[in-house]
């Protein structure tokens, strides 16, 4: 599958497609941002770890040495609470949602990153960054918090592209703390009036970091800049946002492109643990199998959003059948003249192209996903020869591999290597 070089890719940063290429010769260094484990996770987790997951895959093929980083938010409120209820200290709490989540990425194969590291093993260092922005005057202190002083550091709006008052709306602060903040949009990098365990003694007392400077320290495991920044949709603002403001404010890039992913939405809804609307993945397991999930998923263009539907699902286990059946075709056809070969030149051909053209625009998985079905509607009846069933057989069982589905195991793997010319 090694092939061009040329990859397109929306950067949310421009609002364009742009041309991928890493910042360090063939090494891609890629951060997406890991779940707040407090509570099970859902299909919207499924649908992000899935496309980045299929983006690593793609990225090899093409020669790239890929370095992935995806963190643990294991210290929150929500979490500190459902493990009072529990009756659990909270970091084992959070290790037990940080296992569930193994257990469902795995079933859906998804490639286990580089590295997980999880908050409450960087706190040190986020302390050390708090305090180099307070010398810097991009921080300031606030009734037993630190806040991030937004328009010092220069404001919100690079990846929102307008200016964030016009987009979003800002909460009555009433009278607490919050609304004492130099601007409306200040985040926390330091919370000194959390009282329940976990805390962490600092400079400043004991109290909890911030989110954006978490994910801001634990990206720097790969070095500033990166090359991509990804997750969901909902991560563009504040979050990103504010990461990138942090690290622009200590005079560094943050990441040469950002990706996000759109919504997986439930009765028209987008998917959400905090507001309770979500279908988790351990229940869609329980209804439909990891390959259809993933099928389903990579049907529909990753920066378009897609709504969780048990008929969509059961349709696409229908197209895995008949993809499967052309595989065992091809496995077991050895018609001695073979008087179609050439035809099946030309529809693996034609696959391969329409294969390349979808990834390399966008990560069009839509696009290769027909192609596939094409391809498997195109050989039907084909008398082909044993080698020219074998080579078609290995382009789709490669293709299927970036995809994430290990169709080499539908039937006997071929004896010998096969490729066309």
């Amino acid at each position: 599958m090694e092939g061009i070089k040329e990859l397109k890719l929306y950067n949310t940063l421009s609002g364009e497609k742009e041309t991928f290429g890493p910042l360090m010769g063939n090494k891609v260094r890629m951060y997406v941002c890991g779940p707040t484990v407090y509570d099970v996770c859902h299909m919207g987790h499924a649908r992000s770890y899935t496309i980045f997951d299929v983006l690593v895959r793609y990225l090899k093929t093409l020669g790239y040495e890929v370095r992935l980083v995806v963190n643990f938010t294991d210290v929150e409120e929500r979490i500190t609470e459902r493990a009072e209820e529990e009756g659990m200290d909270p970091l084992e709490f959070a290790e037990g949602r940080i296992e569930e989540f193994f257990h469902v990425m795995d079933a859906l194969k998804i490639q286990r990153a580089e590295s997980y590291p999880r908050v409450s093993g960087y706190v040190p260092q986020m302390i050390e960054v708090v305090e180099d922005l307070l010398k810097r005057g991009h921080a300031y202190h606030l009734g037993g918090k630190i806040f991030f002083d937004v328009e010092r550091a220069g404001g919100y709006g690079d990846l929102l592209h307008v200016p964030p008052e016009e987009v979003v709306v800002v909460d009555n602060p009433g009278e607490g703390i919050e609304a004492q903040r130099r601007g409306p949009f200040d985040f926390e990098v330091w919370d000194g009036t959390v009282e329940k365990d976990p805390v962490w003694e600092s400079p400043w007392g004991k109290g909890r970091i911030g989110w954006h400077i978490e994910c801001y320290v634990m990206s720097r495991i790969l070095g500033h800049p990166i090359d991509i920044k990804g997750g969901g949709l909902d991560l563009v603002f504040p979050h990103h946002e504010s990461t990138k403001l942090i690290a622009s404010s200590l005079g560094e890039e943050l990441s040469r492109f950002y990706m996000h992913n759109a919504f997986m939405t439930f009765r028209e809804k987008k998917m959400s643990k905090s507001k309770g609307i979500y279908v988790s993945i351990s229940d869609a397991l329980e209804q439909h199998d990891p390959d259809s999930i993933r099928f389903f998923i990579l049907s529909e263009h990753y920066r378009k959003s897609q709504s969780y539907s048990d008929e969509e699902l059961r349709k696409a286990r229908s197209s895995l059948e008949q993809i499967e059946s052309s595989l065992r075709v091809l496995a077991q056809n050895s018609n001695p003249d073979g008087r179609d070969d050439a035809r099946l030149r030309e529809l693996v051909e034609e696959l391969e192209a329409r294969y390349r053209g979808g990834m390399a625009d966008d990560l069009d998985t839509p696009r290769v996903v027909r192609a596939v079905m094409d391809f498997s509607a195109g050989i039907e009846g084909l008398l082909v020869s044993g080698r020219a069933a074998e080579m078609a057989n290995e382009k789709l069982c490669a293709i299927g591999s970036v995809l994430g589905f290990d169709w080499a195991e539908v039937h006997p793997k071929p004896k010998r290597a096969a490729a066309f010319p």
